[in-house]
């Protein structure tokens, strides 16, 4: 899984990236971006799976990032205030997480992110036996039927 991290704050952007190593190593953290204009540039050049976000980076709010590209995967919001939750689940977001961030709580949105991805495999082979099977029902072709009143 590819991961972008959204923020401003060194601190915080080194916090978040050793929780998100802990919680699963092969995750591949691919960059780290501090503001809008990198943000975005970033996202027109590559796909990631997940954005873990801020919402106030120091040169504005990062909704303008979402306006300004078209976001096909999730965003999980990381801030430290509770004002923009309605605005972020506006977005593509699935989780808001309020500042500072716990390990568990991270590990739930890592878990709500894996069963919102989660496929579920049809066995095609399988499906096609079945449909078969209820066309070769055999009906019957004579009927035996009393004509007049006796």
């Amino acid at each position: 899984m590819k991961i972008l991290i959204i923020e401003d704050e060194t601190r915080a952007a080194n916090r978040l990236q050793k929780l998100v190593l802990e919680i699963d190593p092969s995750i591949e953290i691919v960059q780290i971006t501090d503001s809008i204009v990198e943000s975005v540039a970033f996202l027109n050049e590559q796909k990631v799976d997940l954005i873990l976000s801020d919402i106030q980076l120091a040169d504005g709010l990062s909704f303008e990032i979402y306006k300004q590209v078209e976001i096909n995967c999730p965003i999980i919001f990381t801030t430290a205030y509770d004002q923009y939750a309605i605005s972020a689940f506006e977005t593509k977001g699935i989780d808001y997480i309020l500042k500072p961030i716990e390990k568990s709580r991270l590990e739930q949105s890592f878990n709500k992110f894996k069963d919102l991805n989660t496929k579920q495999d049809i066995d095609i082979d399988a499906l096609k036996s079945l449909i078969s099977k209820n066309q070769e029902v055999s009906y019957k072709k004579r009927f035996r039927l009393k004509l007049g009143i006796r």
